[in-house]
């Protein structure tokens, strides 16, 4: 199941089938964007260590692991929502 088929099935009922048609493209594509600028984030400030899956913080080396739950938190509150 893509993207747009997964947001149709959680928004069906729930508005006019045009409006959720218009709804699933703007969510998919705000979705889309997100991972992308999400996975560039995680890409250039951490390093993956596929064993302990944990994240490493390239910038600072504090020695601190992060898991990606805890990435997309610093994300969404220090970058993607200011």
């Amino acid at each position: 199941m893509n993207l747009e088929q997964q947001f149709r099935n959680e928004l069906a009922g729930q508005l006019s089938d045009d409006k959720t048609e218009v709804d699933v493209k703007v969510a998919a594509k705000i979705a889309r964007e997100f991972a992308s600028t999400f996975s560039v984030f995680c890409a250039e400030n951490y390093e993956y260590y596929p064993l302990h899956k944990a994240w490493l913080n390239k910038l600072y080396l504090d020695g601190n692991i992060y898991t990606t739950d805890a990435l997309l938190k610093i994300y969404e509150d220090e970058v993607y929502c200011k």
